[in-house]
């Protein structure tokens, strides 16, 4: 698993590092950078299947940036690492495009699993519904050719009249 981690921090950069070490996601790369800029340029020069990136404070200045990166990787999922405590920031977040966000304080290697391997998911079933299908089995066989029901008793056979409206 190739994974671009953005982030200025360089104790949140040894943090995330760590994390992953302990991960259970099997073996990765991970490429820093420090600045948005230059993330934006490694993107366009090599693929990734997952992004990391610090959302700092003032969120506001900062949902920018989420949306741009989003734009530069369409076919990688966009995770924001942040201090942030703000639901209404994960909300702008996850509208702007981002996947997912882990909030720093609370990162875990279990977590930090969950969330590379579900935002990787959700990302591909994104781009093709075909993923969320079962790949090994075939599809149901078709329902037997079934005879019409019986007509229930209360129905009048054919050729007779109505009776008449009950008023």
């Amino acid at each position: 698993m190739k994974i671009l981690l953005i982030e200025n921090n360089p104790d949140d950069v040894r943090l995330v590092n760590e994390m992953l070490g302990l991960a259970k996601i099997g073996p990765h790369d991970l490429v820093h950078e420090a600045k948005v800029t230059k993330a934006l340029v490694r993107l366009k020069a090599e693929k990734y299947d997952v992004i990391l990136l610090d959302l700092p404070t003032p969120v506001g200045q900062s949902l920018d940036d989420v949306e741009r990166i989003c734009s530069a990787c369409a076919n990688a999922p966009v995770i924001v690492l942040t201090r942030h405590e703000d639901e209404e920031a994960f909300i702008q977040v996850m509208k702007r495009g981002a996947q997912d966000y882990i909030r720093k304080d609370t990162l875990s290697p279990q977590e930090l699993s969950r969330v590379l391997r579900y935002s990787i998911a959700r990302k591909r079933a994104i781009e093709d519904p075909s993923e969320l299908l079962p790949r090994s089995r075939s599809p149901p066989p078709a329902p037997p050719a079934a005879s019409p029901p019986p007509h229930p008793p209360c129905l009048l056979p054919l050729g007779q009249p109505p009776p008449p409206p009950i008023s």
